[in-house]
Formats: C-alpha cells, structure tokens, sequence
C-alpha cells in the first residue's frame, strides 16, 4: 500500500502549475514530512535521496537573518531544469 504523502507528492509532480524545479520542490518537502517509521528501510532511503537532493543549496537569508527563500526553492533556483526532471522520475519511481 502507497503511503498518503507519496501519493499527494506524485500529485503535486504531475498537477501543479510550473516547470519541473517548481513542482519537484513542493513534491519534496510533501516527502520529506514522512517519518521512517512509516516506511520500508529502502523506500525511507530513497525519500531521503531525494530530500538531499532538492536541498542541495542553504536557503537565501537576509542580512538580519530572516528566511528569503528555503532551501527548497533556493536548489530550485540554481537548478537546471534538466536536472529537477531528473528528480521528478525518482519521485514518480516511489
């Protein structure tokens, strides 16, 4: 049986508007949210391959220290689309 998120986390991959940075980053962080318990040791590892790699860069902060963009968003930016769709067939393989 699929786990809940895995499934919202292919959902939000093939729906939502965007190129494929923008939606592999909100597929990432529905992953990311699942607990190992939940899952077999391989399907966790795989999540977490895939956590890293959509969280490759630090997030942009401010001078003062506040959050501009998560981690998430700043991969997104600085990431070739070739590679989140690189991503994005990992996801769909879950």
């Amino acid at each position: 049986m699929e786990n809940d998120r895995i499934k919202k986390a292919k959902r939000a991959l093939a729906t939502l508007e965007g190129d494929a940075r923008a939606r592999v980053s909100v597929a990432a962080k529905i992953l990311s949210k699942i607990h190992q318990r939940e899952l077999t040791p391989d399907l966790f590892e795989k999540i977490q391959t895939i956590v890293n790699l959509s969280t490759r860069f630090p997030p942009l902060q401010a001078n003062n220290g506040s959050i501009l963009r998560d981690s998430y968003a700043e991969t997104a930016r600085k990431s070739r689309n070739a590679t989140a769709v690189k991503i994005a067939e990992k996801i769909y393989d879950l």
